[in-house]
């Protein structure tokens, strides 16, 4: 039925009316049989059509939405584009209009069957020759709409409706209400700033408002075709942030983690979800002859040829972290999945793991084996080891969400150094699906160690680590020729590690101004209706370089040496910390300030003194800016609080900030010029750091009265 998949109001608030008129009532020629669903601007309703004898559906605008422009031109526009399309797989419209009372309707035929979201949630998920049935007639429609000009712009299952009529399934696609109507016979040259389409399956374009083409159809196809070979969406999250996230900066899932396709299918669905329209399929029809192909029935070792793919057997370990029942839609659930995944990430880049796959609560590292059979040993006992240790690291930081840490010894597909495929990404094949406790892992990997195991109940191809009994053996270096080349490799090395971080972070804080002002550029030149397309391109190519040179910073960061410089803590004098930075930030400081500098107590903490330093610079660099030109005041100040933690608090007499700026003023890209001299300089670094120190970083302002930015830390108060 038309409208079966409307929600109860604005995002399911249920605040708008969910029925208007019982059976009986006439809606203009129309009487009502029954009501069908109502949604955030409309209600649905079956009625009897005096031209059609099986009925029609007919949808009516909200009584109090009948003002609004926006509304009530969309449900007229929707029938417009419905008319002009007019394809068997697309919804038939009947007619549209304007209610006595003033409100917009719209009538279309009647359909009897159930969406397809509601199928995957009955059938699980799809095979890909289901896949495919389905995405025939719904590639037609599309290709049809593209021919009149047309991009639907909200292509996902809850969309697509399995009609079934007189024992006949006829496969329909709906809701034209935010299709875009292009302009000029170019489907790429239109632009559109309006970040219009559902969370869940929207492209990358449609979240930064940029131009939509053929190709942002062909992203929420991909996205769809993964929804049904796995039951799952690509990218889920709690916040609509999260999931602009996943969907502009993510790596994009495979398929095959989750259902039975081969490696082929992984790359039509991946390249169709491509960050860059430029990196699609062009159109519906190009994307369809691509699954085709990939859907027939080849090996695992041909596709691994033909790829450059290399099958060789790997360890794997999965962490896995599951909110409290009830709670998966919690900030605060998420914040600190985020949190414990940062930690994770860091223990098990040191071990020599890299990320094999990855969403939003779960991340898959893998480990190759090695060809001999003694060191593969050997490196399964190192990946015991790693998950043990990481189970203690997750006791001691207490989270609240479940962490699910599963070991498991399969082959997998590489190229170069990434894993593209294989067995051991196949997490529905080996991964649990039920919260449970310790280390566990599949039989194979504890093979051969001296371990105890568990079975567990429930889990046939899962066993649980008990203990650990590592064979002692001497780690100390000999003096000799080997040994002392082994030192000062690992010297050099630490010595490489200190040298690149510090140059990494430095360039983070501007890159991320750089990439700020770019874009308040550009949104300028929206908002002012300016006229300048030899201005946007040029300045569209400089974020497209900012964002690479970003993504390589990011890329660096996660190299062995940088972690492990990035982990190395020690214990740290607040007070040489604050006189440190002091010095560093002279430079920005000096003829613009007077410093008042107080230190009650020595306090010391433990962390990264680099890393630590860098953010109280970053912190009074941005009060160096904010502050007069003349008669400029910082105080600095540090103590010990009541609370067993450290207090460090700078103060300026700057030109503060409003409340909306304080608000965003640690969000990435974020830049102050709208609040008079103020830069807001790394302050996405300077959250990023605290966290890492498990500490809290707040800001107190109002326009025109300074602001005053307070660290509080755990506290060392030994100094021995």
């Amino acid at each position: 039925m038309y409208g079966s998949n409307m929600q109860t109001g604005p995002g399911g608030s249920g605040k708008l009316p969910i029925r208007e008129f019982e059976p009986g009532s006439l809606i203009g020629v129309y009487t009502v049989r029954r009501f069908i669903a109502s949604g955030g601007f409309g209600a649905v309703y079956e009625v009897e059509d005096p031209t059609h004898p099986d009925g029609a559906a007919l949808k009516v605008l909200h009584a109090e939405l009948r003002e609004l422009g926006d509304p009530f031109i969309r449900f007229l526009r929707e029938g417009n584009i419905l008319e002009l399309i007019r394809h068997p797989n697309v919804i038939e419209v009947y007619h549209s209009g304007v209610l006595a009372d003033g409100r917009a309707y719209l009538v279309t035929e009647l359909l009897s069957g159930r969406d397809l979201n509601q199928h995957i949630a009955i059938q699980e998920k799809l095979d890909i020759a289901q896949t495919v049935f389905v995405l025939e007639p719904v590639c037609a429609a599309l290709a049809a709409a593209h021919d009149k000009g047309v991009v639907h712009r909200d292509v996902k299952a809850s969309n697509v409706f399995l009609s079934e009529r007189a024992g006949k399934r006829r496969i329909v696609l709906l809701d034209f209400g935010l299709a875009k109507i292009l302009e000029g016979d170019d489907l790429a040259m239109t632009r559109s700033r309006m970040a219009l389409g559902t969370p869940a399956t929207m492209s990358p374009e449609q979240l930064c408002g940029r131009a939509v083409t053929a190709r942002t159809d062909v992203y929420g196809l991909g996205a769809m075709t993964f929804h049904m070979l796995t039951g799952r969406v690509p990218f889920s999250g709690s916040t609509r942030t999260q999931m602009q996230y996943m969907h502009l900066h993510g790596q994009r899932p495979r398929p095959s983690t989750l259902a039975n396709v081969s490696r082929a299918v992984d790359e039509v669905v991946t390249r169709a979800m491509a960050r860059d329209p430029r990196d699609r399929p062009a159109g519906p029809d190009e994307f369809l002859a691509e699954l085709r192909r990939a859907a027939r029935p080849a090996s695992p070792s041909l596709i691994a040829r033909r790829l450059g793919q290399e099958a060789i057997p790997a360890v794997g370990l999965l962490v896995e972290l599951r909110p409290p029942a009830g709670d998966e839609t919690s900030e605060r659930a998420f914040d600190e999945l985020d949190e414990v995944l940062d930690e994770v990430d860091r223990h098990l880049t040191k071990s020599g793991f890299t990320v094999g796959l990855e969403a939003s609560s779960f991340v898959l590292f893998v480990k190759r084996l090695d060809p001999d059979p003694t060191l593969r040993v050997q490196q399964r006992r190192e990946a015991t080891v790693a998950a043990t240790q990481l189970h203690e690291l997750i006791d001691r930081l207490q989270p609240r969400v479940h962490v699910n840490i599963v070991l498991h010894v399969d082959s997998a597909l590489f190229r170069e150094d990434e894993v593209r495929g294989g067995d051991l990404v196949r997490l529905d094949q080996w991964a649990p699906q039920v919260d449970i406790d310790g280390v566990i892992g599949s039989a194979a990997v504890f093979e051969g160690l001296d371990v105890d195991l568990e079975a567990i109940p429930g889990q046939d191809r899962l066993v649980r680590l008990l203990a650990y009994r590592p064979r002692v053996a001497s780690q100390t270096l000999t003096e000799d020729e080997d040994s002392h080349e082994r030192l000062m490799h690992s010297e050099m090395l630490a010595r490489i590690g200190r040298q690149t971080a510090g140059i990494i972070h430095d360039l983070r804080s501007p890159l991320n101004v750089v990439l700020g002002n770019l874009q308040y550029a550009i949104d300028q030149l929206e908002e002012d209706e300016i006229s300048a397309d030899g201005l946007r391109t040029p300045l569209e190519q400089a974020i497209q370089a900012a964002e690479q040179l970003m993504s390589i910073v990011s890329s660096v960061r996660k190299a062995a040496a940088i972690n492990a410089y990035n982990s190395d803590q020690r214990r740290i004098g607040v007070k040489d910390v604050v006189d440190t930075a002091l010095k560093l930030a002279a430079s920005e400081i000096r003829q613009k300030a007077t410093v008042d500098v107080s230190h009650r107590g020595d306090s010391y903490v433990l962390g990264i003194p680099g890393r630590l330093t860098q953010a109280v610079v970053n912190l009074l660099v941005n009060a160096a800016h904010a502050i007069p030109k003349e008669g400029g005041q910082i105080a600095v100040s540090t103590k010990p609080t009541g609370d067993g933690r450290v207090e460090i608090a700078i103060r300026d007499n700057g030109v503060g900030m409003s409340e909306e700026v304080r608000l965003k003023i640690f969000e990435p890209f974020f830049t102050t010029k709208d609040v008079e001299e103020g830069t807001g300089l790394g302050l996405s670094l300077v959250q990023e750091i605290i966290n890492e120190h498990h500490g809290t970083i707040t800001v107190a302002s109002q326009a025109g009265t300074g602001s005053c930015f307070t660290i509080r830390l755990p506290r060392n108060s030994d100094p021995g």
